[in-house]
């Protein structure tokens, strides 16, 4: 996010959905490697630049296969989708939010 070497979470969200993921007695995958790319600042806000440049990021430092998750929301933009194609083309899967707010899925937010 401010290109550092610090990924600390301010705000705990992604620390939580990193214990769901990995969590060594309850994650649903137990053995995931978690590598954290920070995007968003302590408030859970950020850019849609931000948000292309941790993805971009893990396009080009992903190894094997790979999974990134992606529980956030915003409006749709053709460079966040142009950062997930390329990234879907190199080998990362994308989990992502969707229907935040009560919305229905895919009614013009993204990344769902």
């Amino acid at each position: 996010m401010d290109n550092d070497n610090d990924a600390t979470d301010g705000n705990g969200h992604g620390t939580h959905v990193a214990g769901t993921i990995a969590g060594t007695a309850h994650g649903v995958a137990k053995k995931a490697k978690i590598v954290t790319v920070r995007v968003l600042d302590d408030d859970g806000s950020g850019t849609t630049e931000q948000v292309v440049a941790g993805i971009d990021w893990v396009t080009k430092n992903h190894q094997g296969p790979s999974v990134a998750n992606m529980s956030l929301g915003g409006g749709a933009d053709e460079a966040l989708d142009e950062a997930v194609r390329k990234a879907v083309a190199a080998g990362v899967t994308f989990a992502v939010a969707a229907g935040n707010e009560s919305a229905d899925a895919g009614q013009g937010s993204r990344p769902a």
